[in-house]
C-alpha cells in the first residue's frame, strides 16, 4: 500500500471489499523492490540512526566506488522543479524512513520522494489498484 511502511496482508470480503490483516514479511521485497525492482549490483542499502538514536536513515551504498549516497540508484534524477531538503529528525508525523522535498514553484514540502507518488510510479510501469477497505 502506498504510504505504508511495510506489505500488508488484505482478504477480500464477499461484499467486493477488503479487510486488511494486518503487516506481513514477504521475502525479498524490501527497500523498494516490490515497486522498484532489485538494487543494480553493488548496490546495498544501509542504515543509520538519526541524530535521536531513535530512527532509521537509509542511504545507498556502492561497494564498486565506496560512494554512499541519499540518492537511490534506482531512481531516474530528481525532476527540476523539486529539490531535496537537508535530512532533519523525524517527527510523529513523518514516515519511519523519510526524506523532505521541495516544489521550487509552489513551496510546498512533502516527506515523501515525489519519483514515487502514484502518477510517477504509473509511469514507470507500475500496476497501481485501489481498495475498499472495511
Amino acid at each position: 500500500m502506498l504510504g505504508y511502511e511495510n506489505p500488508v496482508l488484505l482478504r477480500e470480503q464477499s461484499d467486493g471489499t477488503h479487510k486488511l490483516v494486518g503487516t506481513c514479511y514477504v521475502h525479498g521485497i524490501a527497500d523498494g523492490a516490490a515497486l522498484l525492482g532489485p538494487l543494480p549490483t553493488g548496490w546495498k542499502v544501509h542504515r543509520f540512526l538519526d541524530s535521536t538514536g531513535q530512527f532509521l536513515i537509509c542511504k545507498y551504498f556502492s561497494a564498486d566506488t565506496g560512494e554512499l549516497s541519499d540518492e537511490d540508484p534506482r531512481l531516474e534524477p530528481l525532476p527540476d522543479e523539486w529539490e531535496r531538503l537537508p535530512v532533519r529528525d523525524r517527527t510523529a508525523e513523518d514516515p519511519e524512513i523519510f526524506q523532505e522535498f521541495r516544489h521550487q514553484g509552489t513551496g510546498q514540502v512533502i516527506n515523501w520522494d515525489p519519483r514515487l507518488g502514484p502518477e510517477a510510479l504509473k509511469k514507470r510501469g507500475v500496476k497501481l489498484e485501489t481498495f475498499s477497505l472495511t
